[in-house]
């Protein structure tokens, strides 16, 4: 397996306690845990990702996280295959400064990442109880993409 291939590797989701209180619960759950080692790729047009929500009918709830370069920096405008489907998912061109600013950061250097859907949406409200599905997708180097996906019901 390429280097290229092992980016985005070993990626996994993982439900922190129950998704959603169900009748006869105590408590709700705290969120849902996604983790993924990340190995970065020196050069231009590489290491970006972007984690969002979906609902059960392919809606766009929220991002998680996305790389700041996309955002913030612009890079979903002059690279066009820079994360393409999160672009097309998040509707990014309509999106506020301030709302880039609070859903990106650096890309890191070489760890395990653990980012954490709080269960709610764009707006902070929590989601109602349902099937959603977590995306993860990457640029590896220029139109080199992959796209990570699961289930939570």
């Amino acid at each position: 397996m390429t280097k290229m291939r092992l980016l985005f590797m070993a990626m996994a989701i993982v439900l922190a306690g129950t998704v959603f209180a169900r009748a006869g619960e105590s408590a709700p759950a705290k969120g849902v845990e996604v983790s993924f080692d990340f190995h970065r790729k020196g050069g231009t047009g590489t290491n970006q990702y972007a984690i969002w929500i979906e609902d059960a009918d392919g809606k766009f709830i929220k991002t998680v996280f996305v790389t700041s370069f996309t955002t913030v920096r612009g890079g979903w405008r002059f690279r066009q295959e820079n994360l393409p489907k999160w672009v097309e998912a998040s509707n990014v061109a309509k999106m506020p400064r301030k709302k880039m600013d609070a859903i990106s950061g650096a890309t890191p250097g070489n760890r395990k990442v653990v980012k954490v859907w709080d269960l709610t949406d764009e707006d902070g409200d929590l989601v109602h109880p349902g099937d959603y599905t977590v995306y993860l997708e990457g640029t590896l180097r220029r139109e080199n993409q992959v796209l990570y996906r699961a289930q939570i019901y």
